[in-house]
């Protein structure tokens, strides 16, 4: 009985030592991660060869959440590359989870789950008129400011204020609409031209009457 027992867990562990180990950390660097800006490619390194060299299939190893179009493609047996069609703007959010099935070259299974992410964060400020630093502000300044993504007003309204050398407190803005919007922004339409080649951005539209009146689109302090 004994020598039954032991054979049958020799059988066991012969068993065992046949099966494929799973990796459990696949993927052994990715990027970006994290909040960062001006995004057009997405990079994974595997800790084991995929794919054979100069296998031209194209299959992506990720389930991919993200809003952007794209393509992946293999760099060579370990390395994948995931290339957006365009830069993304900022406010996107884009989520890799590796998918099930998947296997190394050798055979040995991947476990799947593995995830990353990244955000291109809120607006960012790419000109401002007046510029900073310029000593020609007065108490009732307006504002021109060029943005990276199209801003929220309650966004706007809840975090924007003034800083000035000196003063420890915050100097409150309020956004500024209707007439005297257009006006400023016409009366500084070079500004607005610059912006727009620099960064294009779907037309801006005014953003929505609140209905308690006083409040609008640009910003001064």
């Amino acid at each position: 009985m004994a020598r039954a027992i032991a054979v049958l867990a020799a059988s066991l562990v012969a068993l065992t030592l046949k099966q494929p180990a799973l990796a459990q950390a696949p993927v052994e660097q990715f990027a970006p991660q994290g909040q960062t800006k001006q995004v057009r490619q997405v990079t994974a390194r595997f800790a084991e060869p995929m794919v054979p060299l100069g296998d031209p299939r194209q299959l992506d190893p990720f389930d991919i959440d993200c809003p952007a179009a794209g393509s992946g493609r293999w760099v060579d047996a370990r390395n994948w590359a995931f290339d957006f069609d365009e830069d993304l703007p900022a406010g996107l959010s884009c989520r890799f989870v590796l998918r099930k099935g998947l296997a190394t070259l050798t055979g040995n299974p991947v476990a799947p789950g593995q995830s990353f992410a990244f955000s291109t964060g809120g607006p960012a400020i790419l000109q401002s008129l007046p510029y900073d630093g310029d000593r020609g502000i007065d108490e009732t300044q307006a504002f021109l400011l060029g943005l990276d993504a199209p801003a929220r007003r309650g966004s706007v309204e809840r975090g924007a204020y003034c800083a000035v050398e000196g003063i420890g407190e915050r100097i409150p803005v309020k956004l500024i609409e209707g007439e005297q919007r257009r006006r400023i922004i016409e009366s500084h339409r070079q500004f607005v031209e610059e912006v727009a080649r620099a960064n294009p951005q779907p037309p801006a539209r005014p953003w929505p009457t609140p209905r308690q009146p006083g409040s609008a689109g640009a910003s001064s302090g």
